[in-house]
C-alpha cells in the first residue's frame, strides 16, 4: 500500500506526460534556435555568446541542463513520495526541513524550465520571422516585438520561475492533503 502512495505522490507532483512535454520543449528550444541563429549570433544566453560555443558545445550545454534539470526533479520526487507524511503547508516549515526545501526548489526549477522553455519556442520563432520571413503576415508584430523586447523580457522571464514555484509549493501540498 505504501508504494502506491509513493506512486500517486509522484504523478501528483509531475505527470509523465509533462517529463515528455519538457524533452519535446527541449527539442524544439534546439530546432527553434537553429532556424533563428543557424551560426548562433544572436542566441540569447549570454554563456553561449560569451564563451563562442559552437552547435556541439550549445546541445551539449542543454542537454546538460535538461538532465540535471530531469535528474534533480527525479530525486526531489523520490524524497517528497518518501515522507510526504512530513510535508508542511507553511513557508516557514518548508525552510525548517532542509531536504524538502530543495525538493521544492528542484520541482519549482522543473515546473518553471518547462514554462520557460515553451516561451523560448515562441521567441525563436518570432525571431525567426523577423529575419528571415520579412513578408509574413505576422512581421509587423515580430518586428514590434523584436524591437520592444528589451522593455519587457525580463518580466517574461521572471514570470514563468514564479509560475513554475507556485505551481510545485500548491501541488506538495495538495499531495498532503491528499494522501493523509
Amino acid at each position: 500500500m505504501k508504494i502506491i502512495n509513493q506512486i500517486k505522490a509522484g504523478a501528483k507532483l509531475a505527470p509523465a506526460y509533462l517529463v515528455v512535454l519538457y524533452y519535446i520543449f527541449f527539442i524544439l528550444d534546439i530546432v527553434t534556435t537553429y532556424l533563428a541563429t543557424p551560426d548562433l549570433k544572436y542566441e540569447g544566453n549570454w554563456l553561449v555568446r560569451y564563451l563562442n560555443f559552437n552547435w556541439g558545445q550549445f546541445i551539449l550545454l542543454y542537454f546538460a541542463i535538461v538532465l540535471v534539470v530531469t535528474f534533480g526533479l527525479l530525486v526531489a520526487l523520490s524524497y517528497v513520495n518518501r515522507f510526504y507524511s512530513s510535508i508542511v503547508s507553511t513557508p516557514r516549515e518548508f525552510i525548517a526541513n532542509s531536504k524538502l526545501l530543495l525538493s521544492f526548489i528542484f520541482i519549482g526549477c522543473f515546473y518553471s524550465h518547462v514554462i520557460n522553455l515553451g516561451f523560448i519556442v515562441i521567441n525563436n520563432l518570432i525571431s525567426y520571422i523577423f529575419l528571415f520571413h520579412k513578408s509574413s503576415c505576422i512581421f509587423n508584430f515580430s518586428n514590434w516585438y523584436v524591437f520592444n523586447q528589451k522593455y519587457f523580457l525580463i518580466y517574461i522571464q521572471t514570470i514563468p520561475i514564479v509560475i513554475g514555484y507556485f505551481i510545485a509549493y500548491q501541488k506538495v501540498r495538495r499531495v498532503k492533503m491528499q494522501l493523509n
